[in-house]
C-alpha cells in the first residue's frame, strides 16, 4: 500500500514548480516572501507565512513556532521549549508558540 502523494505547486523565476509536501523541512518568512526550506533544494516564493498553510494540501502536517518560522511536525529531530532541531538546523521557538509546540508527541 503506497500513500497517497500530496504536492504544492508554485511559480518561482516565471517557472511554475512542484513538489512533494513530504520533502519540505520548514518555512521561513522574510518579509513578503518566504523561504521554503526541502530536503534537496530551497526556493524563495513571494507570499506571506501566513497564507502558506491555508495553500498546502496537508495542513495539519505542519505548526507555527515562531512568527517567522512554520515547520513540518514530522521532520523534528529534537525539541524544547526554545528550539527545535530539523536536519541539523536549530529553529527558535517563541514563548507565545510553546504550548503548541508540546503538544506534539514523537
Amino acid at each position: 500500500i503506497k500513500r497517497k502523494e500530496k504536492f504544492f505547486t508554485f511559480k518561482e523565476a516565471g517557472k511554475e514548480i512542484r513538489i512533494q509536501t513530504d520533502t519540505i523541512l520548514y518555512v521561513k518568512s522574510s518579509g513578503n516572501y518566504i523561504e521554503l526550506v526541502t530536503e534537496h533544494k530551497n526556493y524563495t516564493i513571494r507570499k506571506k507565512i501566513g497564507e502558506f498553510i491555508d495553500l498546502m494540501p496537508d495542513p495539519l502536517e505542519y505548526i507555527r513556532v515562531h512568527r517567522s518560522y512554520i515547520i513540518r511536525i514530522d521532520k523534528v529531530a529534537e525539541k524544547n521549549s526554545k528550539e527545535v532541531t530539523i536536519n541539523d538546523e536549530k529553529i527558535p521557538v517563541s514563548n507565545s508558540y510553546v504550548a503548541e509546540l508540546n503538544k506534539l508527541i514523537f
